[in-house]
């Protein structure tokens, strides 16, 4: 449903801005590089805090330290003013004066890296000057750099969006199945004594020998500059780690990688990618190749297996901070077993 600018006003939320809001602002936007960036800063940090504080007045969970808007790298490379949900995405929060209202047509700008996976964008009124914010609205989906103001649902809209989108995220997590993987045969372990890797200690290069970043295991020729807002992001928040693993019997080797995608900042509750792909100039991996997960029993949560040519496998994840978990590849009666926490 679209509101008429009046209604949109009537059904705005006035809030104040906390001391607290002022003074993360002037901090993040006193590392910025010049003026113009130091003012974007500083709105987009306001916009992102306002709009934390009304989640959490409504007892919705927010994660800052998850948000783009909290990492250092992106709001220097970026114009990032987003708040993270968790179990329901970045929810964008732009900024608007009371200025930029009084025209016929009052618009918002929305910047073009803005990524398209935003669950929604709210905008916000902001006086810093008299610690004075107003939500005017939120929209679900934009496709142009301007929003007009008068396209806005309310805010009493975008509460009952955020339920609808918790609903739906709680029945997909209830309907999962797990695919469990059956071992018909004894298969041989190549792994002698269970070692665990940490994988936020490469970040703090204290891991064990053995790992490589993805860059190096990858030739000259295949490394390229990712460029879009949504590479660079993973690029910055995702940690990725590869190592070589041999499913073969000598004198032939049977070589895979193995790939871990994690939060390079820890949250409560994190997104895990474990990937299987071929090593080097190989192309395929082999047939019935399996990747499995296992839980912190041992017991197989999912499993995913190679059918034909396939260039790679993966599953995908949530877990706990500090839980443990373990990745077992298999190919015919030789397996590999790895033990992780983050």
């Amino acid at each position: 449903m679209v509101y008429s600018i009046d209604t949109i006003n009537a059904k705005s939320i006035p809030l104040s801005i906390t001391r607290a809001a002022l003074k993360k602002a002037q901090q993040f936007a006193s590392l910025q590089p010049t003026a113009e960036k130091q003012r974007q800063v500083y709105y987009n940090t306001l916009a992102v805090c306002v709009v934390n504080d009304y989640m959490q007045m409504m007892q919705i969970p927010t994660d800052l330290q998850a948000s783009d808007s909290w990492n250092q790298v992106l709001r220097l490379a970026a114009d990032v003013a987003d708040l993270m949900l968790p179990g329901l995405g970045h929810l964008e929060c732009r900024a608007v004066t009371p200025e930029s209202l009084q025209s016929n047509t009052p618009i918002c700008y929305i910047p073009p890296e803005v990524p398209d996976d935003r669950i929604g964008i709210v905008v916000v009124s902001l006086e810093p000057e008299f610690q004075q914010a107003t939500l005017l609205g939120f929209s679900k989906i934009v496709e142009t750099t301007e929003l007009a103001i008068s396209q806005l649902q309310t805010i009493d809209d975008l509460l009952e969006y955020l339920e609808s989108l918790s609903e739906t995220h709680q029945a997909t997590e209830t309907n999962k199945t797990p695919i469990v993987a059956s071992e018909t045969h004894k298969t041989t372990e190549t792994n002698e004594t269970p070692i665990v890797e940490r994988l936020s200690q490469w970040f703090e290069k204290q891991i064990e020998t053995g790992w490589q970043s993805v860059e190096s295991l990858l030739s000259p020729q295949t490394v390229k500059m990712a460029w879009s807002f949504r590479e660079f992001r993973e690029a910055v928040t995702i940690g990725e780690k590869t190592e070589r693993i041999d499913l073969g019997r000598p004198p032939m080797p049977q070589l895979v990688e193995l790939v871990v995608k994690f939060p390079r900042i820890p949250t409560d509750e994190m997104e895990v990618t474990v990937g299987v792909q071929p090593y080097n100039d190989q192309t395929y991996l082999p047939e019935g190749l399996q990747l499995a997960i296992l839980d912190e029993g041992g017991a197989t949560a999912m499993a995913v297996s190679t059918e034909g040519a396939n260039k790679n496998i993966q599953s995908r994840f949530s877990c706990e901070r500090e839980e443990h978990f373990s990745v077992k590849v298999t190919l015919g009666d030789v397996s590999v077993t790895k033990h992780y926490v983050i």
